[in-house]
């Protein structure tokens, strides 16, 4: 998913945080 411009490292880096945040309620978008 390069959509959005940001590469691999980031996004899967963004992804995982995404989804250790899932068990906490979402503070960041």
């Amino acid at each position: 998913m390069s959509d959005l411009g940001v590469p691999d490292e980031t996004f899967l880096r963004l992804q995982r945080k995404w989804f250790e945040d899932k068990e906490r309620p979402p503070h960041i978008i």
